[in-house]
């Protein structure tokens, strides 16, 4: 119940910072940061306790996950914000449904990260691992998510860097 209950505010937090980015990223902003300081108090009360291998094995084993989709639906959200507060030279209406266009495929592509977030939160973060097992569990997904954006980059990049085909012959 509480790892559905987390996994929903979470998901909830990375929707609302992607749709709130309208508002000229104002409370995307404002969300992330409150969300960071929590997690900076939620940090510090465990440090005081000497505990922070576990509160960091306990957060980090779902957390890679959680927290870059987070932070994915952040940037989302400013992407929105950027295009309310700088058009360009297009109308603010245009600058918003075109970003609205390829920040909604990103937010799309955050959703599988949720999902698997609650589901690592479910059974790996509530399992009897060691706080060790939890960490290199972590590590372990960080390497992956970084492998993973790092693929997508290098794809993105190989498309742009493509040459045209050559013109077609006229008839």
């Amino acid at each position: 119940a509480f790892a559905s209950f987390l996994l929903t505010h979470n998901t909830r937090v990375g929707l609302m910072a992607f749709a709130l980015g309208v508002l000229a990223g104002v409370p995307t902003v404002f969300l992330m940061l409150i969300n960071g300081g929590m997690m900076g108090a939620f940090a510090a009360v465990h440090h005081r306790r000497g505990v922070e291998a576990e509160m960091w094995g306990w957060i980090l084993a779902h957390g890679v996950t959680e927290i870059t989709a987070i932070l994915l639906c952040g940037g989302a959200g400013l992407m929105l914000g950027m295009a309310v507060l700088r058009p360009r030279y297009e109308t603010r209406v245009r600058s918003l449904v075109a970003a609205g266009r390829e920040a909604l495929r990103l937010v799309m592509g955050v959703v599988p990260m949720f999902i698997l977030a609650g589901i690592i939160e479910s059974y790996v973060r509530q399992s009897h691992m060691s706080v060790t097992a939890r960490l290199l569990f972590a590590a372990a997904t960080a390497v992956f998510w970084g492998m993973y954006f790092r693929m997508g980059m290098y794809l993105e990049t190989r498309e742009r860097e493509e040459p045209l085909p050559p013109p077609s012959p006229e008839l």
